[in-house]
């Protein structure tokens, strides 16, 4: 039932949720005078979580 592929699919798909519930709460929980300090980070952590949501479509277009 469950080949390489889909296996492969189902870890990276999981990191990614992972990683941008952990963008949103960061978002949510920091107030409007310590965002400055967190702006970069949070940047950071988008870029990450494109790159890796492309990087994904990629690898499920070459899957599928």
């Amino acid at each position: 039932m469950f080949n390489r592929g889909n296996l492969e699919f189902i870890t990276y798909f999981s990191i990614a949720i992972i990683m941008l519930i952990g963008t949103i709460r960061v978002l949510c929980r920091t107030p409007k005078g310590v965002q400055k300090y967190y702006k970069f980070i949070n940047i950071t952590m988008l870029s990450y979580i494109l790159i890796i949501g492309i990087w994904i479509l990629l690898k499920v277009t070459k899957i599928l």
